[in-house]
Protein backbone atom coordinates (compact mmCIF):
# COMPACT_ATOMS: atom_id res chain seq x y z
CA UNK A 1 0.00 0.00 0.00
CA UNK A 2 1.30 3.64 -0.46
CA UNK A 3 2.49 5.02 2.54
CA UNK A 4 0.29 6.70 5.24
CA UNK A 5 0.46 8.61 8.43
CA UNK A 6 -1.82 10.21 10.26
CA UNK A 7 -31.15 -3.99 -0.77
CA UNK A 8 -31.87 -4.48 3.29
CA UNK A 9 -29.57 -4.23 6.10
CA UNK A 10 -27.79 -7.23 7.61
CA UNK A 11 -30.02 -9.16 9.96
CA UNK A 12 -29.74 -12.20 12.55
CA UNK A 13 -28.56 -15.24 10.61
CA UNK A 14 -31.97 -17.41 10.09
CA UNK A 15 -32.12 -20.43 7.34
CA UNK A 16 -34.78 -20.93 4.73
CA UNK A 17 -36.72 -24.18 5.78
CA UNK A 18 -39.17 -25.69 2.78
CA UNK A 19 -41.92 -28.03 4.68
CA UNK A 20 -45.51 -28.95 3.54
CA UNK A 21 -45.26 -25.79 0.71
CA UNK A 22 -44.69 -23.53 3.89
CA UNK A 23 -41.37 -21.26 4.31
CA UNK A 24 -40.14 -21.31 7.80
CA UNK A 25 -38.11 -19.34 9.58
CA UNK A 26 -35.22 -20.65 11.96
CA UNK A 27 -33.27 -18.67 14.39
CA UNK A 28 -29.16 -19.80 13.64
CA UNK A 29 -27.22 -18.47 16.35
CA UNK A 30 -27.20 -21.79 18.53
CA UNK A 31 -26.01 -23.40 15.52
CA UNK A 32 -23.72 -20.92 13.83
CA UNK A 33 -20.26 -23.27 15.01
CA UNK A 34 -21.94 -26.42 13.73
CA UNK A 35 -22.69 -24.95 10.45
CA UNK A 36 -19.45 -22.83 9.35
CA UNK A 37 -16.93 -24.90 7.33
CA UNK A 38 -13.27 -24.88 6.80
CA UNK A 39 -13.02 -23.60 2.85
CA UNK A 40 -9.55 -22.95 1.60
CA UNK A 41 -9.29 -20.80 -0.23
CA UNK A 42 0.40 8.55 0.70
CA UNK A 43 2.06 10.75 2.45
CA UNK A 44 -1.73 12.19 3.40
CA UNK A 45 -4.44 10.17 4.78
CA UNK A 46 -8.01 10.95 3.61
CA UNK A 47 -9.01 8.67 6.64
CA UNK A 48 -8.16 8.55 10.47
CA UNK A 49 -5.23 5.96 10.15
CA UNK A 50 -6.03 4.32 13.62
CA UNK A 51 -3.63 2.86 15.40
CA UNK A 52 -2.90 -1.17 14.43
CA UNK A 53 0.73 -0.01 12.73
CA UNK A 54 2.29 -0.06 15.63
CA UNK A 55 0.62 -3.43 16.32
CA UNK A 56 2.41 -5.13 13.65
CA UNK A 57 5.98 -3.24 14.34
CA UNK A 58 5.74 -4.90 17.67
CA UNK A 59 6.11 -8.55 16.02
CA UNK A 60 9.67 -9.67 15.40
CA UNK A 61 -8.30 -19.04 9.78
CA UNK A 62 -9.41 -19.07 7.68
CA UNK A 63 -12.55 -18.93 8.50
CA UNK A 64 -15.24 -19.58 5.78
CA UNK A 65 -19.36 -18.81 6.73
CA UNK A 66 -21.81 -20.73 5.26
CA UNK A 67 -23.71 -18.75 3.16
CA UNK A 68 -27.62 -19.33 5.01
CA UNK A 69 -30.45 -16.75 5.06
CA UNK A 70 -31.66 -13.87 7.10
CA UNK A 71 -35.15 -13.40 7.09
CA UNK A 72 -36.42 -14.52 4.52
CA UNK A 73 -33.54 -14.63 2.03
CA UNK A 74 -30.48 -14.84 3.10
CA UNK A 75 -26.84 -14.71 2.93
CA UNK A 76 -24.46 -13.02 4.69
CA UNK A 77 -22.06 -13.07 1.66
CA UNK A 78 -21.49 -9.84 -0.30
CA UNK A 79 -20.64 -8.81 -3.88
CA UNK A 80 -17.78 -6.68 -4.77
CA UNK A 81 -17.44 -3.96 -6.72
CA UNK A 82 -13.50 -2.44 -7.44
CA UNK A 83 -13.54 1.18 -7.49
CA UNK A 84 -10.98 1.37 -9.66
CA UNK A 85 -8.90 4.86 -9.37
CA UNK A 86 -8.48 8.01 -11.22
CA UNK A 87 -5.58 7.25 -13.42
CA UNK A 88 -3.00 6.40 -10.85
CA UNK A 89 -1.49 3.64 -8.99
CA UNK A 90 -4.13 3.01 -5.51
CA UNK A 91 -7.75 4.29 -4.09
CA UNK A 92 -8.64 4.53 -0.87
CA UNK A 93 -12.40 4.79 0.20
CA UNK A 94 -13.36 6.72 3.98
CA UNK A 95 -17.11 7.09 3.73
CA UNK A 96 -20.67 5.73 2.36
CA UNK A 97 -24.37 6.74 2.74
CA UNK A 98 -27.66 4.60 2.46
CA UNK A 99 -27.63 5.33 -1.51
CA UNK A 100 -24.38 3.10 -1.60
CA UNK A 101 -22.46 6.36 -2.86
CA UNK A 102 -18.93 6.07 -1.67
CA UNK A 103 -16.49 8.99 -1.20
CA UNK A 104 -12.21 8.59 -0.75
CA UNK A 105 -9.32 9.87 -2.67
CA UNK A 106 -7.05 7.70 -5.50
CA UNK A 107 -3.88 9.07 -7.02
CA UNK A 108 -4.42 10.70 -10.46
CA UNK A 109 -2.14 10.45 -13.71
CA UNK A 110 -0.06 13.20 -12.51
CA UNK A 111 0.83 11.16 -9.40
CA UNK A 112 -1.76 13.93 -7.24
CA UNK A 113 -4.13 12.28 -4.65
CA UNK A 114 -8.03 13.93 -5.95
CA UNK A 115 -11.39 13.13 -3.71
CA UNK A 116 -13.76 10.95 -5.59
CA UNK A 117 -17.48 10.24 -5.58
CA UNK A 118 -18.47 6.91 -6.55
CA UNK A 119 -21.59 6.52 -7.56
CA UNK A 120 -23.43 3.79 -9.46
CA UNK A 121 -20.74 2.13 -11.24
CA UNK A 122 -18.79 5.64 -12.06
CA UNK A 123 -15.86 7.21 -10.40
CA UNK A 124 -15.52 10.89 -10.34
CA UNK A 125 -12.94 13.32 -9.80
CA UNK A 126 -14.26 16.06 -7.69
CA UNK A 127 -11.16 18.26 -7.86
CA UNK A 128 -9.44 20.80 -6.08
CA UNK A 129 -9.58 24.47 -4.99
CA UNK A 130 -6.90 25.04 -7.14
CA UNK A 131 -4.52 23.26 -5.31
CA UNK A 132 -2.96 19.96 -5.99
CA UNK A 133 -4.44 17.58 -3.49
CA UNK A 134 -7.77 16.59 -1.82
CA UNK A 135 -9.28 14.24 0.31
CA UNK A 136 -12.91 13.48 0.94
CA UNK A 137 -14.14 11.37 3.88
CA UNK A 138 -17.46 11.68 4.08
CA UNK A 139 -20.82 12.07 2.59
CA UNK A 140 -24.16 12.69 4.35
CA UNK A 141 -27.79 11.43 2.83
CA UNK A 142 -28.62 14.62 0.94
CA UNK A 143 -24.97 13.82 -0.79
CA UNK A 144 -22.59 16.50 0.82
CA UNK A 145 -19.41 15.40 0.97
CA UNK A 146 -16.60 16.74 3.28
CA UNK A 147 -12.88 16.65 3.21
CA UNK A 148 -10.18 18.36 2.64
CA UNK A 149 -8.00 20.20 -0.09
CA UNK A 150 -5.57 23.18 -0.94
CA UNK A 151 -5.85 26.43 -2.28
CA UNK A 152 -3.25 26.95 -5.61
CA UNK A 153 0.27 28.09 -4.07
CA UNK A 154 -0.40 27.30 -0.13
CA UNK A 155 0.10 24.15 1.42
CA UNK A 156 -2.64 24.60 4.26
CA UNK A 157 -5.42 22.25 4.33
CA UNK A 158 -8.85 23.91 3.71
CA UNK A 159 -11.98 22.19 4.73
CA UNK A 160 -14.51 22.11 2.27
CA UNK A 161 -18.28 20.58 1.19
CA UNK A 162 -18.65 19.44 -2.09
CA UNK A 163 -22.24 19.74 -3.14
CA UNK A 164 -24.76 20.07 -6.59
CA UNK A 165 -21.61 19.38 -8.49
CA UNK A 166 -19.52 22.25 -6.62
CA UNK A 167 -16.71 22.11 -4.18
CA UNK A 168 -16.62 25.22 -1.40
CA UNK A 169 -14.03 26.12 1.27
CA UNK A 170 -15.76 26.30 4.60
CA UNK A 171 -13.33 29.42 5.18
CA UNK A 172 -11.06 30.57 7.62
CA UNK A 173 -11.78 29.13 12.16
CA UNK A 174 -11.23 32.67 13.42
CA UNK A 175 -7.23 32.24 14.04
CA UNK A 176 -7.25 29.02 13.11
CA UNK A 177 -5.63 27.69 10.11
CA UNK A 178 -4.96 23.77 8.27
CA UNK A 179 -8.67 22.90 8.63
CA UNK A 180 -9.65 19.62 8.16
CA UNK A 181 -13.76 18.44 8.03
CA UNK A 182 -13.52 14.27 8.94
CA UNK A 183 -17.97 13.76 9.11
CA UNK A 184 -21.16 15.34 8.43
CA UNK A 185 -24.19 14.02 9.40
CA UNK A 186 -27.96 14.71 7.63
CA UNK A 187 -28.50 18.28 9.31
CA UNK A 188 -25.41 19.75 7.54
CA UNK A 189 -23.57 20.13 10.57
CA UNK A 190 -19.61 19.30 10.14
CA UNK A 191 -16.88 18.06 12.46
CA UNK A 192 -13.53 17.93 12.16
CA UNK A 193 -10.40 20.17 13.53
CA UNK A 194 -8.45 23.00 12.46
CA UNK A 195 -4.62 24.39 14.16
CA UNK A 196 -4.15 27.20 16.43
CA UNK A 197 -1.38 29.61 16.16
CA UNK A 198 0.87 28.15 18.90
CA UNK A 199 0.07 24.71 16.40
CA UNK A 200 -2.01 22.85 18.91
CA UNK A 201 -4.78 20.97 17.24
CA UNK A 202 -8.59 21.34 18.67
CA UNK A 203 -11.77 19.27 17.04
CA UNK A 204 -14.79 21.80 15.85
CA UNK A 205 -18.33 21.48 14.81
CA UNK A 206 -19.07 23.83 11.93
CA UNK A 207 -23.23 24.59 11.50
CA UNK A 208 -25.06 27.51 9.96
CA UNK A 209 -21.63 29.27 8.70
CA UNK A 210 -19.91 29.19 12.13
CA UNK A 211 -16.91 27.04 13.80
CA UNK A 212 -17.39 25.87 17.10
CA UNK A 213 -14.26 25.13 18.95
CA UNK A 214 -15.08 21.46 21.24
CA UNK A 215 -11.91 22.40 23.27
CA UNK A 216 -9.56 18.92 24.99
CA UNK A 217 -9.89 16.54 27.31
CA UNK A 218 -7.17 19.07 29.33
CA UNK A 219 -4.30 18.33 26.55
CA UNK A 220 -3.06 20.14 23.99
CA UNK A 221 -4.79 18.44 20.82
CA UNK A 222 -7.86 17.39 19.58
CA UNK A 223 -9.70 15.78 16.13
CA UNK A 224 -13.23 15.30 15.66
CA UNK A 225 -13.38 12.07 13.72
CA UNK A 226 -17.53 11.64 13.83
CA UNK A 227 -20.98 13.29 14.30
CA UNK A 228 -24.36 11.88 14.86
CA UNK A 229 -27.88 13.76 13.48
CA UNK A 230 -28.39 14.54 16.95
CA UNK A 231 -25.20 16.76 17.21
CA UNK A 232 -23.14 14.23 19.44
CA UNK A 233 -19.12 14.30 18.55
CA UNK A 234 -16.73 11.98 19.22
CA UNK A 235 -12.92 11.96 18.19
CA UNK A 236 -9.93 11.39 20.35
CA UNK A 237 -8.19 14.32 22.42
CA UNK A 238 -4.84 14.20 24.75
CA UNK A 239 -4.99 14.28 28.06
CA UNK A 240 -2.63 16.14 29.91
CA UNK A 241 -0.48 19.25 27.82
CA UNK A 242 2.97 18.01 25.89
CA UNK A 243 2.03 14.55 26.69
CA UNK A 244 0.81 12.18 23.35
CA UNK A 245 -1.68 9.71 25.21
CA UNK A 246 -4.94 10.54 24.05
CA UNK A 247 -8.79 9.61 25.00
CA UNK A 248 -11.47 8.73 23.46
CA UNK A 249 -14.55 11.46 24.12
CA UNK A 250 -18.00 12.56 23.33
CA UNK A 251 -19.19 15.83 22.76
CA UNK A 252 -22.70 16.71 23.91
CA UNK A 253 -25.04 19.29 24.90
CA UNK A 254 -23.18 19.01 28.60
CA UNK A 255 -19.82 19.27 27.34
CA UNK A 256 -16.24 17.40 26.20
CA UNK A 257 -16.60 14.01 28.48
CA UNK A 258 -13.63 11.27 28.63
CA UNK A 259 -14.65 7.75 27.44
CA UNK A 260 -11.53 6.31 28.96
CA UNK A 261 -9.81 3.31 27.80
CA UNK A 262 -9.56 -0.19 28.07
CA UNK A 263 -6.68 -0.83 30.66
CA UNK A 264 -3.80 1.02 28.79
CA UNK A 265 -3.26 4.72 27.80
CA UNK A 266 -5.00 5.54 24.71
CA UNK A 267 -7.90 5.28 22.97
CA UNK A 268 -10.00 7.37 20.34
CA UNK A 269 -13.69 7.37 19.09
CA UNK A 270 -14.33 7.24 15.11
CA UNK A 271 -17.98 6.91 14.57
CA UNK A 272 -21.26 7.24 16.46
CA UNK A 273 -25.10 6.00 15.20
CA UNK A 274 -28.10 7.54 16.61
CA UNK A 275 -28.40 5.78 19.56
CA UNK A 276 -25.25 6.93 20.74
CA UNK A 277 -23.14 3.94 20.17
CA UNK A 278 -19.60 5.06 19.68
CA UNK A 279 -16.68 2.65 18.02
CA UNK A 280 -13.05 3.41 17.70
CA UNK A 281 -10.31 1.61 19.36
CA UNK A 282 -8.59 1.29 23.43
CA UNK A 283 -5.41 0.31 24.59
CA UNK A 284 -5.25 -3.11 26.86
CA UNK A 285 -3.20 -3.42 30.14
CA UNK A 286 -0.60 -4.57 27.37
CA UNK A 287 -1.12 -1.48 25.72
CA UNK A 288 -2.15 -2.92 22.01
CA UNK A 289 -5.20 -1.39 20.54
CA UNK A 290 -8.77 -3.02 19.92
CA UNK A 291 -11.83 -2.07 18.63
CA UNK A 292 -13.57 -0.74 21.28
CA UNK A 293 -17.57 0.43 21.49
CA UNK A 294 -19.05 2.63 24.08
CA UNK A 295 -22.53 3.46 25.04
CA UNK A 296 -24.07 5.20 28.18
CA UNK A 297 -25.07 2.64 29.65
CA UNK A 298 -22.23 0.31 29.53
CA UNK A 299 -19.05 2.67 28.94
CA UNK A 300 -16.23 1.60 27.19
CA UNK A 301 -15.98 -1.62 26.38
CA UNK A 302 -13.93 -4.18 24.19
CA UNK A 303 -16.30 -4.81 20.35
CA UNK A 304 -17.93 -8.32 20.99
CA UNK A 305 -15.41 -9.48 23.11
CA UNK A 306 -11.62 -9.41 22.77
CA UNK A 307 -11.87 -11.31 19.52
CA UNK A 308 -8.78 -13.66 18.19
CA UNK A 309 -6.45 -11.10 17.00
CA UNK A 310 -3.47 -9.33 17.94
CA UNK A 311 -5.21 -5.73 17.54
CA UNK A 312 -7.77 -3.35 16.16
CA UNK A 313 -9.90 -0.52 15.05
CA UNK A 314 -13.32 0.28 14.07
CA UNK A 315 -13.87 2.54 12.12
CA UNK A 316 -18.14 2.83 10.99
CA UNK A 317 -21.33 2.22 12.16
CA UNK A 318 -24.42 1.66 11.49
CA UNK A 319 -27.85 2.13 13.01
CA UNK A 320 -28.56 -1.58 13.59
CA UNK A 321 -24.85 -1.44 15.36
CA UNK A 322 -23.17 -3.43 12.65
CA UNK A 323 -19.31 -2.42 12.77
CA UNK A 324 -16.92 -2.13 9.84
CA UNK A 325 -13.20 -2.45 11.10
CA UNK A 326 -9.49 -3.63 10.41
CA UNK A 327 -7.77 -6.29 12.85
CA UNK A 328 -4.46 -7.76 12.91
CA UNK A 329 -3.73 -11.03 12.19
CA UNK A 330 -1.43 -12.37 15.01
CA UNK A 331 0.02 -15.16 12.90
CA UNK A 332 0.32 -13.51 9.39
CA UNK A 333 1.04 -10.29 10.87
CA UNK A 334 -1.38 -8.63 8.46
CA UNK A 335 -3.97 -5.91 8.88
CA UNK A 336 -7.60 -7.28 7.34
CA UNK A 337 -10.95 -5.82 6.99
CA UNK A 338 -13.93 -7.47 9.20
CA UNK A 339 -17.34 -7.19 9.79
CA UNK A 340 -18.76 -6.78 13.19
CA UNK A 341 -22.65 -8.18 13.56
CA UNK A 342 -25.07 -10.01 15.92
CA UNK A 343 -22.12 -10.75 18.20
CA UNK A 344 -19.87 -12.15 15.67
CA UNK A 345 -16.76 -10.88 13.77
CA UNK A 346 -16.63 -12.03 10.16
CA UNK A 347 -13.54 -11.81 8.23
CA UNK A 348 -15.18 -9.63 4.89
CA UNK A 349 -11.99 -11.82 2.59
CA UNK A 350 -13.70 -15.03 3.70
CA UNK A 351 -17.18 -13.66 2.48
CA UNK A 352 -16.29 -13.24 -0.86
CA UNK A 353 -15.30 -15.52 -3.88
CA UNK A 354 -12.42 -17.20 -3.55
CA UNK A 355 -11.69 -16.11 -6.99
CA UNK A 356 -12.10 -12.81 -6.61
CA UNK A 357 -8.04 -12.01 -6.49
CA UNK A 358 -8.88 -9.68 -3.40
CA UNK A 359 -7.29 -9.14 0.24
CA UNK A 360 -9.44 -7.08 2.37
CA UNK A 361 -7.57 -4.76 4.34
CA UNK A 362 -9.88 -2.45 5.85
CA UNK A 363 -13.30 -1.75 6.25
CA UNK A 364 -13.82 1.74 7.02
CA UNK A 365 -17.73 2.36 6.45
CA UNK A 366 -21.12 0.65 7.08
CA UNK A 367 -24.40 2.18 5.75
CA UNK A 368 -27.76 0.46 6.98
CA UNK A 369 -28.41 -1.50 3.87
CA UNK A 370 -25.11 -3.59 5.09
CA UNK A 371 -23.32 -1.92 2.31
CA UNK A 372 -19.74 -2.08 3.50
CA UNK A 373 -16.75 0.47 1.90
CA UNK A 374 -13.12 -0.14 2.18
CA UNK A 375 -10.13 -1.20 0.68
CA UNK A 376 -7.29 -3.78 -0.33
CA UNK A 377 -4.97 -5.24 -2.07
CA UNK A 378 -6.52 -6.82 -5.81
CA UNK A 379 -3.40 -7.74 -8.23
CA UNK A 380 -0.95 -6.12 -6.28
CA UNK A 381 -2.42 -2.76 -5.57
CA UNK A 382 -4.52 -0.53 -3.49
CA UNK A 383 -7.73 -0.76 -4.08
CA UNK A 384 -11.07 0.89 -2.59
CA UNK A 385 -14.00 -1.60 -2.46
CA UNK A 386 -17.58 -1.44 -1.89
CA UNK A 387 -19.45 -4.42 -0.34
CA UNK A 388 -22.78 -5.29 -1.07
CA UNK A 389 -24.66 -8.25 0.70
CA UNK A 390 -26.07 -10.96 -1.49
CA UNK A 391 -28.96 -12.58 -0.26
CA UNK A 392 -30.68 -15.36 -1.29
CA UNK A 393 -34.50 -15.04 -1.88
CA UNK A 394 -37.29 -17.01 -2.05
CA UNK A 395 -40.90 -17.31 -3.06
CA UNK A 396 -43.78 -19.92 -2.88
CA UNK A 397 -45.11 -20.56 -6.66
CA UNK A 398 -47.51 -22.86 -8.05
CA UNK A 399 -44.69 -24.84 -9.42
CA UNK A 400 -42.86 -24.86 -6.24
CA UNK A 401 -40.19 -22.75 -4.01
CA UNK A 402 -38.36 -20.18 -6.35
CA UNK A 403 -34.91 -19.23 -5.31
CA UNK A 404 -33.10 -16.83 -6.74
CA UNK A 405 -29.66 -14.54 -6.43
CA UNK A 406 -28.05 -12.03 -8.29
CA UNK A 407 -26.46 -13.34 -11.83
CA UNK A 408 -23.43 -10.96 -11.29
CA UNK A 409 -22.51 -12.92 -8.14
CA UNK A 410 -19.68 -15.41 -9.23
CA UNK A 411 -18.43 -18.32 -7.15
CA UNK A 412 -21.43 -19.28 -5.09
CA UNK A 413 -23.38 -22.17 -5.62
CA UNK A 414 -27.05 -23.30 -4.40
CA UNK A 415 -27.18 -26.14 -1.95
CA UNK A 416 -29.79 -28.33 -0.05
CA UNK A 417 -30.00 -30.66 2.74
CA UNK A 418 -32.46 -32.31 4.84
CA UNK A 419 -30.36 -32.68 8.10
CA UNK A 420 -29.21 -29.14 9.22
CA UNK A 421 -26.71 -30.44 11.21
CA UNK A 422 -25.05 -33.00 9.26
CA UNK A 423 -22.75 -32.80 6.19
CA UNK A 424 -25.42 -33.70 3.82
CA UNK A 425 -25.23 -30.40 1.70
CA UNK A 426 -25.72 -30.92 -1.68
CA UNK A 427 -25.45 -28.97 -4.73
CA UNK A 428 -28.59 -28.49 -7.22
CA UNK A 429 -27.77 -29.25 -10.62
CA UNK A 430 -30.47 -27.04 -11.79
CA UNK A 431 -29.16 -24.73 -14.54
CA UNK A 432 -30.61 -21.33 -12.87
CA UNK A 433 -32.68 -19.05 -15.21
CA UNK A 434 -31.85 -15.33 -15.42
CA UNK A 435 -34.73 -13.12 -14.59
CA UNK A 436 -34.21 -9.46 -14.12
CA UNK A 437 -30.79 -10.01 -13.23
CA UNK A 438 -31.51 -12.51 -10.78
CA UNK A 439 -30.32 -16.32 -11.63
CA UNK A 440 -33.64 -18.30 -10.41
CA UNK A 441 -34.42 -22.19 -9.63
CA UNK A 442 -37.42 -23.59 -9.14
CA UNK A 443 -37.66 -26.93 -6.84
CA UNK A 444 -40.82 -28.97 -6.23
CA UNK A 445 -42.26 -29.08 -2.49
CA UNK A 446 -42.44 -32.60 -2.94
CA UNK A 447 -41.18 -34.74 0.24
CA UNK A 448 -39.10 -34.19 3.81
CA UNK A 449 -38.12 -30.88 4.88
CA UNK A 450 -35.22 -28.75 2.83
CA UNK A 451 -32.70 -26.47 4.05
CA UNK A 452 -31.44 -24.23 1.50
CA UNK A 453 -28.56 -21.91 1.59
CA UNK A 454 -25.71 -20.21 -1.03
CA UNK A 455 -22.30 -21.78 -0.18
CA UNK A 456 -19.04 -20.17 -1.70
CA UNK A 457 -17.56 -22.78 -4.29
CA UNK A 458 -13.67 -23.39 -4.27
CA UNK A 459 -12.09 -23.34 -8.08
CA UNK A 460 -14.34 -21.40 -9.28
Amino acid sequence: MPHRSHGEPLVPWSLVKLRNNQINMTPLYPLLNALSEATPRADRPACPRGPLQRVIDRFPVLIAIAVLAPRLAVCESYQISDLGTLGGEYSYACGINDSGQVVGYSQTTTSHDHAFLYDDGALTDLGTLGGTSSYAYAINANHSIVGTTSLAGERQSHAFVYANGSMRDLGSAGSGSNIVAFAINALGQIAGRYELPDLSTHPFVYSNDVFVDLGTLGGTNGTAYGINNLGEVVGASTIFTNAPWEHAFLFDTNGIHDLGSLGGYQSAAYAINDAGQAVGYGDDNDYYPHTSIYDSTNGLQFLGGDFNTAGGAAYGINSLGEVAQAAVDSVAQTTNAYVYSNGNHESLTDMIPTNSGWNLVEARAINDIGQIAGSGTLRGKTHAFLLTPIRLSTTLSAGGIVLSWPSALNGFGLQATTNILGSGWAQITNTPIVVGARNTVTEDTVGSTRFFRLNKMTGD
